[in-house]
């Protein structure tokens, strides 16, 4: 457990790293939809938040995504980064930006005209340094830059606002008015020629504000609200982006962190429960070694309170040490766990990349230590009161007892408890298409039923044909559940083997005489195998907890390989499923546009497609406006063989689903993951037929769309992505 937790903090601060490399004391970003010209109405707008007692920093900036290069020469290595950022602002100013200026990252002076300071990750990828030269390419044209600097990833120094996420911040600073000028060089601000190709489609540099909240790094973002309003009002209905990254980052760092925490913990449950039950049996073996003691104290007074009160005592020591040692060696498994992790969390494209850095709260391995300590004292607690129940003759003479206890009030007391709970569980989970509560419920009815039914007929008839039942229901619960609802988190895959395995070793214990009497008439002339049957079949309840024991640990390793097999076989064909018959993604900043044609005289190159993405706001039903990725196709697209869909609600093929957005802007294809911020499997429950509202995140204007079909998969160009005829305002090509 208290690896599980350190796993989750890890993951947490690693993206929280992010807000302090990436943003700094940046709260919020307002942009215009990228005209020319618009940074000077908008800095005078927001000029009020100035005095805004939340605020403690406005900036305009430029910013233009770019590619850089070094530069061609002969014998030489070009390299380049085709994704980076060119960034305009004043140096002065962005170290006063906020109240620390150790957060923004910049030092120097602002470049002079002809020259340029490079983020570490660009100098990195490109190998320069302070006076080599290098390539900066927009528009169709290009500007040789002399590198004056190199700026750490931090702050302002590391500010990364595309809206692709990427660990990494491959940035250029360069002098005010060199966007402007590629921009005007290459004459993309001029109309197109008639019966010419227009070589620049993309729009003019992003003109932006950067909004700094009073308090820290993190701090500030708790004042995103309030800020966010009054940033609103200074607008006054203009045609604005308020994008809060901020609050945006720390929110996915939260998120991520409860995710990975209640993966591992949940995976860590079958281990915990197997604790449990070799602790029952510890203290079971201690009170039988001492059976004959425990006698003779009792016929001499010694009260059964004390009795377990010197038994508890005896297990705070053992729970106490072992939980010490426990926490102690989860900081380590932790440790090897991150260690395991980052080499995954560093692979595939280096845009997903994130570099994991070890980080352990002290609340967490606290929360490791209780936990662990609580279950142990609360399983030695239970465990005691149930062996201080003994017969005091029989104890004294060490006389194994035989036959069925009396019925108890209580047992009557919990069996009803057991139905009153299972019931409506059942209920709930029909009503609300929960699987939990479906799966669930008749186990606690079935359960609570025993003690009646014992009042009637044989404890061992019972007992199996209620484990039978219920172990029938679990292995069928796959299929009659799915009916319910396709989704089901973790934790219930956890109660499902926990049921699956208690019934089985239970309808097992409850007949372990007769399969030892079949065992015997097999092998009736080894002696090893009777004396090695004699003691378990003697103490069935002993026999049945360490087979319980031995039954999660071995259904935990066969749960995750089996996980890792199905995960394995189907790579081949979750890849062919959401690539549809195209093999790569080109990308490109909306600055340097790629020669279509170029790309399909390619040899090899048998069609492509042209997809167009933004952002737009989405609204279903009353709940709050939220922002996702869409993505714009053709019919190009469609006729080239698009990736496979889920559902395709009434339409009778898949291509005759995407044609249908293509021609009707009414409709939309949304995907398994859309609106999902954790991760897991798909958890979304949108169907073919809803509406929902497409904001424009700029203008503020809407219009209603209708889900057409629900697209599988998550590929990149379609990652966790609606998929539009045509969005709010389509931007960058791919």
């Amino acid at each position: 457990m208290t690896g599980s937790f350190i796993v989750g903090d890890t993951l947490d601060a690693s993206i929280r790293r992010l807000a302090h490399t990436q943003l700094g004391p940046v709260d919020e970003v307002v942009s215009t939809p990228g005209q020319a010209g618009d940074s000077v109405t908008l800095e005078d707008r927001l000029r009020s938040l100035s005095d805004n007692p939340n605020v403690d920093g406005v900036m305009p900036i430029t910013l233009l995504g770019v590619s850089v290069a070094t530069p061609d020469a002969k014998g030489a290595i070009r390299r380049a980064a085709p994704r980076s950022q060119l960034l305009e602002m004043d140096f002065n100013a962005a170290r006063k930006f906020g109240d620390d200026p150790g957060a923004t990252g910049i030092s120097g002076s602002t470049p002079r005209p002809g020259h340029a300071v490079v983020g570490v990750d660009l100098a990195r990828t490109l190998r320069v340094e302070p006076g080599d030269r290098v390539e900066v390419f927009a528009y169709g044209t290009s500007v040789r830059l002399e590198v004056d600097g190199v700026l750490p990833q931090r702050g302002l120094a590391g500010l990364w606002l595309t809206e692709s996420p990427d660990s990494h911040s491959r940035n250029i600073f360069v002098a005010p008015g060199t966007a402007a000028d590629l921009y005007g060089a290459s004459g993309a601000s001029s109309p197109p020629t008639p019966g010419v190709e227009a070589v620049a489609v993309a729009p003019a540099p992003d003109s932006i504000v950067i909004v700094s909240n009073k308090g820290g790094v993190e701090q500030g973002s708790e004042l995103t609200g309030s800020v966010s309003k009054s940033i609103n009002q200074a607008l006054d209905g203009a045609d604005a982006r308020v994008r809060r990254v901020k609050e945006d980052a720390l929110e996915l760092a939260d998120e991520a962190g409860k995710s990975f925490t209640q993966l591992f913990t949940s995976m860590g449950m079958f281990g915990v429960l197997a604790g449990v039950l070799l602790l029952v049996n510890i203290f079971v073996m201690l009170a039988e070694e001492r059976k004959s003691e425990l006698g003779m104290l009792r016929a001499v007074g010694l009260r059964r309170a004390s009795l377990v009160g010197a038994f508890a005592t005896e297990g705070w020591f053992y729970a106490l040490s072992a939980s010490v040692l426990g926490t102690v060696t989860g900081f380590g498994l932790g440790k090897l766990i991150v260690a395991a992790a980052a080499r995954v969390f560093n692979s595939g494209p280096e845009e997903f990349r994130i570099p994991l850095k070890f980080a352990a709260s002290a609340s967490s391995i606290q929360m490791g230590f209780v936990a662990g300590f609580s279950i142990a004292l609360v399983t030695v607690v239970a465990t005691s009161l149930r062996i201080s129940r003994f017969n005091i003759i029989h104890a004294i003479r060490d006389i194994v007892e035989q036959g069925a206890r009396a019925h108890k009030r209580r047992a009557l007391v919990f069996g009803a408890l057991g139905i009153m709970a299972g019931v409506p569980l059942v209920v709930a989970g029909l009503t609300e298409s929960n699987v939990f509560g479906v799966f669930v419920g008749p186990v606690f009815a079935l359960v609570g039923l025993t003690p009646f039914l014992e009042r009637r007929f044989s404890r061992r008839r019972v007992i199996s044909s209620v484990a039978a039942t219920v172990l029938a229901w679990s292995l069928g619960a796959t299929w009659i559940t799915r009916t319910i609802s396709e989704t089901a988190d973790f934790n219930f895959f956890v109660v499902h083997g926990v049921v699956l395995t208690a019934s089985a070793v239970t309808l097992f214990s409850q007949n372990q005489d007769v399969i030892g009497n079949v065992v015997r008439v097999f092998f009736r002339r080894s002696l090893g195998l009777r004396l090695g049957l004699a003691y378990p079949l003697a103490r069935r309840f002993r026999t049945g907890m360490t087979l319980g024991m031995f039954s999660l640990v071995i259904f935990t390793l066969s749960l995750f390989t089996v996980f890792s097999a199905m995960f394995s076989n189907q790579r081949e064909s979750f890849t062919r499923k959401i690539s549809g018959s195209f093999d790569a993604v080109v990308r490109w900043n909306a600055a340097s546009p790629v020669p279509i044609k170029e790309i399909e005289s390619i040899e090899g190159v048998n069609g492509l497609a042209q997809l167009s993405a933004t952002v737009a706001r989405f609204k279903i039903g009353n709940d709050a406006p939220e922002e996702w990725p869409i993505s714009g196709f053709d019919e190009s697209f469609v006729s080239n063989g698009p990736p496979e869909l889920e559902d395709r609600g009434i339409y009778g093929s898949d291509a005759e689903a995407y044609r249908a957005v293509v021609t009707n802007p009414d409709l939309i294809l949304v995907d398994q993951f859309f609106l999902q911020r954790g991760g897991g499997p798909p958890m979304s429950e949108y169907l073919p037929g809803m509406k929902l509202t497409l904001i424009d995140p700029f203008s503020g204007r809407e219009r209603v769309a209708t889900i057409a079909a629900i697209a599988g998969g998550n590929a990149n160009w379609l990652a966790r992505a609606a998929a539009a005829a045509r969005g709010p305002r389509p931007a960058c090509p791919a």
